[in-house]
């Protein structure tokens, strides 16, 4: 059974650097390269479950943390589930959805009174009050499908933030033998170009508009937006054991 590799990330925690590193490895090495995501939107979903389930694709990526039509159990396979520290998800999601072009944004919701997800969060005059609002809607989705994610058998937790500053590539290299590409044909000369090529180390334009994040060299990002409200609706939103390690460093 020929070994397949699924990777998985969550809106704001590297579906653009991963289309862009999985069809580059595609390209390069000859690998069916399946996005879940685009192949739903372009073909009908009977059309994208027999793709799916047939299996005629060596690696399999969908940015909304899904596997639909995967049957796991019937393949031998090895996966990146790519995550967050929840804090930069959240100031990334603040930041992104004020200014985002992406439709949903721009969808008139009775929820909001009529306003769109970007009206109503841009109308907020408090930095505070946005980080609130991202906890009890989008980004506080994501965060829970990230958790939920993260005890899943057979996948690689693989931090972005931390990925993207990984100058020495010491990340990247380690992945590739926990993940046995050499086995699924990538050589790893392929996988780390690729990877460097799509690092905003060596190209911080390399997330194009999708960089909503003020990364730096000594934190992958900063969480001091987060102020005693803030924090509380983190807490209250997600339990103890995720808000200390999300601040672990402050608490410290």
């Amino acid at each position: 059974m020929a070994l397949k590799l699924l990777v998985l990330s969550h809106h704001k925690t590297g579906t653009v650097f991963w289309i862009r590193v999985l069809h580059k490895l595609g390209k390069l090495t000859g690998l069916k390269f399946l996005d879940a995501m685009t192949f739903e939107r372009k073909n009908t979903q009977d059309a994208y479950s027999r793709e799916v389930g047939e299996g005629n694709w060596d690696i399999y990526f969908d940015g909304h943390g899904g596997l639909q039509h995967v049957a796991l159990d019937d393949i031998d396979f090895t996966g990146i589930h790519s995550i967050r520290n929840p804090a930069h998800l959240i100031l990334s999601c603040v930041n992104y959805h004020q200014k985002s072009s992406e439709g949903w944004l721009h969808v008139p919701r009775q929820k909001f009174g009529g306003c769109t997800y970007q009206q109503k969060i841009s109308s907020l005059e408090n930095f505070e009050d946005k980080i609130i609002f991202e906890i009890e809607n989008a980004a506080g989705s994501n965060i829970r499908k990230m958790i939920e994610i993260t005890t899943m058998p057979g996948f690689v937790n693989v931090d972005l933030d931390l990925l993207s500053l990984d100058r020495n590539m010491n990340i990247s290299r380690s992945l590739y033998y926990e993940l046995r590409l050499e086995e699924l044909g990538i050589p790893i000369r392929a996988w780390m170009k690729v990877i460097r090529s799509n690092s905003l180390w060596y190209d911080s334009n390399a997330a194009g508009n999708h960089k909503s994040t003020n990364i730096t060299e000594e934190k992958a990002a900063p969480i001091k937006p987060f102020g005693e409200k803030s924090r509380a609706a983190f807490k209250k939103a997600f339990g103890e054991n995720l808000f200390f390690s999300t601040f672990i460093d402050e608490i410290n």
